[in-house]
């Protein structure tokens, strides 16, 4: 049985070509597909011999980047944004909990736990309440109250 290490595939810099080497790419072992990139303006790998460009094409193959379904990241092509400063988001209604937090950022979930009976629902409801009074749309689920004590929150609010 024959294993390799690298498939390396070279398609059209096109949409269809590119389509193709992910579907392509998903047919093989994660890990194994590289996706090469024609350079120079070219169009494919025939377009780059008819050029000269022998010894970029060299560099275009063991430049050939690792295939990754959508959605996937290494963590290594992450560090720009990992390196740059959070932004304030809307702010939380306690001062303590902004210095810690930088308040609410959008695009972040933010998760309370917390013993039986301590307040979560209290301080959800609190934030709620307090991004309604500041002009925000608020999408409120409490699961674990009835919908007479939802209300009383919803006619509290301007």
């Amino acid at each position: 049985m024959l294993t390799v290490e690298k498939v390396i595939l070279w398609f059209d810099n096109d949409e269809p070509g590119r389509k193709a080497a992910a579907e392509i790419s998903e047919l093989l072992t994660p890990g194994k597909a590289f996706i090469a990139t024609a350079s120079h303006g070219c169009k494919d790998a025939n377009d780059m011999l008819l050029k000269g460009l022998h010894t970029e094409m060299k560099t275009v193959v063991w430049n050939a980047t690792p295939a990754r379904p959508d959605g996937i990241v290494n963590a290594s092509d992450l560090w720009d944004k990992v390196n740059t400063p959070l932004v304030a988001g809307q702010p939380y209604p306690w001062k303590a909990l902004n210095q810690k937090l930088y308040g609410l950022r959008p695009r972040e979930i933010v998760t309370f736990c917390a013993g039986s009976g301590v307040g979560k629902s209290a301080i959800v409801a609190e934030i709620a309440y307090h991004l309604a009074q500041a002009g925000d749309n608020v999408g409120y689920i409490a699961l674990e109250e009835g919908c007479d004590r939802t209300a009383l929150y919803h006619h509290a609010l301007p």
